[in-house]
């Protein structure tokens, strides 16, 4: 009892030394400053969090807390002049007791048992919010994890979805500033702290500091070589399409092909104003950088980061971000192949739980939507929010360490299922109530893996799901054929490659190329050039001479040599393919056609064209020299 009045004591003599000041009661606020504090939280749910309830009912088991405090010193508090009461509830306070009443019952029968017998009413809430401030007396006080307001983030929602874990986000709070602050200061960096940014990363950015750390990761603060006068040229675009007005609302039909398929809003914390502000950008993007969207997990990137950044700071940031981390490195692979991927290194780590895969037959498509959205639609909101502090700092690669370590900490639970219908109720049950991912982040950092290692068992799994390419090899090798197999339309590797035309075979002419290619669709042209590099064109049109474009919205330009690409129809405009008497033209718009050929396959050239805003497909020699030519078709 005496260890117990002695720390009570000692709070309230600390909160004397404080002074008043500190206190939500302060005697010696002024009524303009209370008024605007309570009218803040007037509107707003009182968090009462997990922590909050385990040191009440330690309070609460231990009733001679209230019954030896020393009331006598409460009273030689000096109140300010005109002031009768110790002790007055403000809008927060009350709000307070009201909801831990009813979280912890217990406490209002110790305050029955006590009042007025003992003590009373006032003196009861007046030793409770004394004893309590050194326990959670921030929260109390207004403190919190919470960045300054944002007008793109739902405030309310918001705060509601951090309210299970707010002991532990304030516990790792005042480190975690005083570390990045000192980084960005010094212009620390995860090549030059490794160990030191790993643990911090895993430990979680406060959201005090995310718009900056995010940028900062990203390259995007003043002083980095951020995208040249990127956020003034998004102001730009964004007047040039919708006007002076922020407000501009883009219909949800003209986002279809640009956001994924069922993609919605409601695992996002966004206002209205953000969720325009989303639609709005990714229009942007669809028009000046479709390249970005050929990564699935863009859309969700940006919702995440609206949540802290501007529009303007998130356009910035989002180029930024997929030219120099690993989000590009990996845009040559489809999404459909990160699953299987995933197993493949899997063996390694999981070896028991890949065999019970195996055995029950379970399809790993679960895995697809970890990848392409970023865990957003499995995982709670906060710990989303732990990931992205990684996956911005370390790319793809982070994905696939934490896709792991999250089949590494459940597998000796897993592995106990009988049934597929068992391994995906148990799953996402373990996933849905992931609120603090500390050790998943330790134990995802342990694993000995690479970005080699992932590329490598990413084409592995490619290789193997592919035909065999003996009979159509010739100016592409087999592993430059699996890499243009992935960009096909699903319904065409269903089918094999067949030649219809080469060119050291059937000779350097167009006219010849059409009776060879006559009434078969689709195609795909692949051309070699003087400088060696290798490119083409998938046409879903049969070739045939016309005085107008021709195709449709499947077809692309690609390059495979030196290093693989496709180049997707931008909805610019619809000039897919022209062939007339002397030549063939694919894409318009911009700086010319995407890749022009003259009637002899001899003289070609290719520039930016807005059909499908590629880059130039010989390189910094726009013209160039047709050395070879192969027409496939499908069969």
């Amino acid at each position: 009892e005496m260890e117990w009045l002695a720390s009570a004591v000692k709070v309230f003599v600390d909160i004397v030394d404080d002074g008043l000041s500190s206190l939500d009661h302060d005697a010696g606020a002024t009524k303009d400053v209370e008024d605007e504090e309570e009218d803040s939280v007037s509107d707003e749910e009182e968090i009462i969090t997990p922590g909050m309830i385990e040191v009440v009912r330690s309070l609460v088991s231990h009733p001679d807390t209230w019954e030896n405090f020393p009331l006598e010193m409460i009273e030689t508090i000096s109140l300010p002049e005109g002031q009768n009461s110790a002790f007055q509830f403000t809008k927060r306070q009350l709000k307070h007791a009201n909801a831990i009443i009813k979280e912890v019952p217990e406490l209002d029968v110790l305050r029955y048992n006590l009042c007025p017998r003992t003590l009373s009413d006032e003196q009861f809430w007046q030793i409770y919010f004394l004893v309590t401030k050194r326990n959670f007396g921030k929260m109390l006080n207004g403190e919190s994890d919470d960045a300054p307001p944002h007008p793109l983030r739902d405030e309310i929602e918001y705060k509601r979805c951090k309210r299970n874990i707010l002991d532990v986000l304030l516990q790792k709070r005042e480190s975690a500033e005083t570390f990045w602050k000192d980084a960005i200061a010094n212009g620390r960096t995860i090549k030059t702290d490794r160990e030191e940014f790993i643990f911090r990363l895993g430990r979680g950015i406060p959201d005090t500091l995310r718009r900056q750390v995010w940028m900062y990761l990203a390259g995007c603060l003043e002083g980095e070589s951020a995208p040249k006068n990127a956020t003034e040229e998004y102001r730009q675009l964004s007047n040039s399409m919708f006007g002076e007005t922020q407000m501009f609302k883009v219909e949800e039909e003209l986002l279809l092909g640009v956001l994924p398929r069922n993609f919605t809003f409601e695992e996002y914390f966004l206002s209205e104003e953000g969720v325009e502000a989303m639609k709005r950008m990714m229009w942007i993007l669809s028009k000046q950088r479709p390249d970005l969207l050929q990564l699935p997990y863009v859309p969700d990137a940006v919702c995440i980061m609206l949540h802290f950044l501007s529009e303007e700071e998130v356009y910035a940031t989002i180029q930024r971000v997929v030219e120099e981390n690993s989000w590009k490195e990996f845009s040559n692979f489809p999404i459909s192949l990160y699953g299987p991927a995933l197993m493949h290194l899997a063996k390694m780590f999981v070896p028991e739980l890949c065999v019970m895969i195996q055995e029950l037959y379970i399809d790993i498509d679960f895995t697809e939507v970890w990848f392409s959205r970023l865990f957003i639609t499995v995982l709670p909101f906060q710990t989303v929010l732990r990931l992205y502090d990684c996956f911005i700092a370390g790319g793809v690669k982070v994905l696939f360490r934490i896709a792991l370590a999250i089949l590494k900490s459940l597998e000796s639970s897993l592995v106990t299922c009988n049934s597929e219908s068992e391994f995906h109720l148990l799953l996402p049950e373990y996933l849905s109530g992931l609120t603090d991912p500390d050790e998943i982040l330790e134990l995802a950092y342990s694993f000995p893996i690479k970005k080699k290692d992932i590329i490598a068992s990413i084409k592995i799994v490619r290789d193997h799901e592919c035909p065999d390419f003996t009979e159509v090899l010739g100016i592409m090798s087999r592993d430059q054929w699996s890499s243009l197999w992935q960009w096909l339309p699903d319904r065409q590797k269903l089918q094999i490659p067949k030649r219809a035309f080469y060119s050291n075979m059937n000779g350097f002419n167009l006219t010849t190329m059409l009776n060879k290619c006559e009434g078969i669709e689709p195609l795909v042209m692949i051309f070699k050039s003087d400088a060696q590099r290798i490119f083409g064109v998938y046409i879903t049109r049969k070739l045939e001479k016309s005085t107008h474009y021709r195709g449709t919205g499947e077809m692309f330009l690609f390059r495979i040599f030196p290093d693989p690409k496709k180049f997707p129809w931008t909805r610019v405009n619809a000039y897919y393919y022209m062939i007339d008497s002397g030549s063939l033209a694919v894409g318009g718009g911009g700086d010319g056609h995407g890749l022009w050929l003259d009637d002899e396959f001899d003289r070609g050239s290719s520039q930016r064209c807005e059909t499908f805003d590629n880059e130039p497909l010989n390189g910094e020699q726009k013209d160039f020299r047709c050395m070879e030519v192969e027409v496939f078709h499908f069969v």
